[in-house]
């Protein structure tokens, strides 16, 4: 006689993320502001532990809805098939692959671009790194190469960046903080090229 699996998660993997769901969560919403108060953060550390409470939050309750939630996932999963199968034949058409990844990876750069750069605008970039290397990239693109004075007289005494080197003449036209934030949105979403070629490649899509 056949016995039917019962849909979800087992019993053990769904108290683990459980487990690991509360856990993040208390800690986000709990200990992490107890143990704030009493560390006397500065206002960039305490601005970047809350990020990272709310990053902790929002991971415990994804783990806490996949645990508990799982079978209602698998029929979701299972009524999509169909249309996702649609989607991989039309996909099958290589250009048509290449036009979403090209279109999906400009999409993002744009996303993280004005993102970052409405940030900066309303004076809430907190990235003391910002501020760094916009020293060093002004420096540079002036002849005073990788010249700074934040942490030490030589950035390569820091950091061995050359491609500093390749990007100061951008700089140089464009003397402004919110060019490496752009800069830094279409390396952060050209990434997605090389993990998609080689997910494409490893599943033969």
């Amino acid at each position: 006689m056949t016995v039917a699996r019962r849909p979800g998660l087992r019993p053990v993997v769904r108290w683990g993320m459980t487990a690991v769901g509360l856990a993040l969560m208390a800690g986000a919403l709990v200990i992490l502001p107890l143990w704030s108060g009493a560390a006397r953060l500065s206002q960039f550390n305490s601005s970047l532990l809350s990020e990272v409470r709310v990053a902790a939050a929002l991971l415990g309750l994804v783990l806490l809805l996949v645990a508990w939630l799982s079978p209602q996932i698998e029929a979701a999963a299972g009524r999509a098939a169909r249309p996702l199968a649609r989607v991989e034949r039309w996909l099958a058409v290589g250009w048509r692959w290449w036009v979403l990844l090209l279109a999906v990876t400009l999409t993002m750069a744009l996303v993280f671009a004005a993102y970052s750069i409405t940030r900066f605008n309303h004076f809430n970039a907190k990235a003391y790194d910002l501020g760094l290397h916009a020293q060093v990239f002004w420096n540079t693109s002036h002849g005073r190469l990788f010249a700074g004075s934040v942490e030490v007289d030589n950035y390569l005494g820091d950091h061995v960046s050359p491609i500093i080197l390749l990007l100061a003449p951008l700089y140089r036209l464009m003397p402004d903080p919110r060019l490496l934030l752009v800069l830094q949105a279409v390396v952060l979403a050209s990434g997605a090229l090389p993990l998609a070629l080689l997910a494409r490649r490893r599943l033969s899509v």
